[in-house]
């Protein structure tokens, strides 16, 4: 569940001087963003540590209407690493959202393709990650999110591509559906990330079991059995020595199984 606030009015609202705007994922993890008339951007992140854009990443363009796109250049720096890249959004879906719990109309989908190039002490890693983002009119946060990563030049010299695929439909006037493996994705939250030695994963309304993480060798480097923590819980992978590089988590719950991709720093 997210929580919104305005700025001034949160605790942490002077660490980023010009948003105006935040939005929390946990009591631990918000994001700040700046608000106008035309624009939303992102401004810095809150978790583990400070991630501060010194150029502003557009998320968001006013108003919203089929077939807008847009491109923005961005950078940021943070813990103990920094990331430059492009945004290109376009609006190119409209219809209906078909979901196991509901359905909504007059919906709009926002893609998003971020290409990046994060560099810290592990090394140069350059990445393509793909956002769809499902919008209503008159609620204030998608209403649905599915993610596609894929990286390249890792530490390992290996070609890298960790891809989660959705069945998708959408076109102008059409649906716009997704099925129950991408409900259940999309009630999963997996923060920081990109993390240092420690990750928090959420689960709305699931109930963990197990969580294994996956090195790009396929090797299992960690695995937490988790005892019935009911509905909502939140789990934390704490002291975490892992290289620098991309990893597959994946979690075991009593409703299926969901795969995150998780970057350590």
């Amino acid at each position: 569940n997210y929580t919104t606030a305005s700025c001034p009015g949160d605790a942490d609202c002077g660490t980023f001087p010009g948003a105006n705007q935040v939005i929390g994922v946990s009591t631990s993890a918000k994001v700040f963003y700046a608000k106008t008339a035309t624009s939303m951007e992102q401004h810095g992140e809150l978790s583990s540590g400070n991630i501060t854009y010194a150029n502003p990443m557009k998320v968001m363009q006013f108003p919203m209407t089929f077939n807008q796109t847009f491109t923005d250049a961005y950078s940021s720096s943070g813990n103990g690493g920094s990331k430059n890249g492009t945004i290109t959004s376009t609006i190119d879906g409209y219809g209906t959202l078909k979901t196991p719990t509901g359905t909504y109309t007059n919906v709009l989908r926002q893609k998003v393709v971020d290409q990046a190039t994060v560099v810290n002490a592990g090394g140069t890693m350059n990445m393509t990650i793909t956002q769809y983002y499902w919008f209503v009119a008159g609620i204030h946060h998608h209403v649905m999110a599915l993610l596609i990563t894929e990286i390249t030049g890792m530490p390992v010299q290996v070609p890298t591509s960790y891809v989660t695929t959705y069945t998708t439909k959408t076109n102008g006037g059409g649906n716009v559906g997704i099925d129950e493996a991408e409900l259940l994705a999309s009630k999963v939250f997996v923060f920081p990330n990109p993390a240092s030695d420690r990750i928090s994963v959420k689960a709305n309304g699931l109930n963990i079991r197990s969580i294994d993480l996956y090195n790009v060798m396929g090797q299992k480097v960690l695995h937490k059995s988790i005892a019935d923590q009911g509905i909502t819980s939140t789990v934390e992978l704490s002291d975490l020595q892992l290289s620098s590089g991309c990893y597959l988590l994946k979690m075991n719950t009593a409703e299926g199984q969901v795969s995150k991709q998780v970057v350590i720093r």
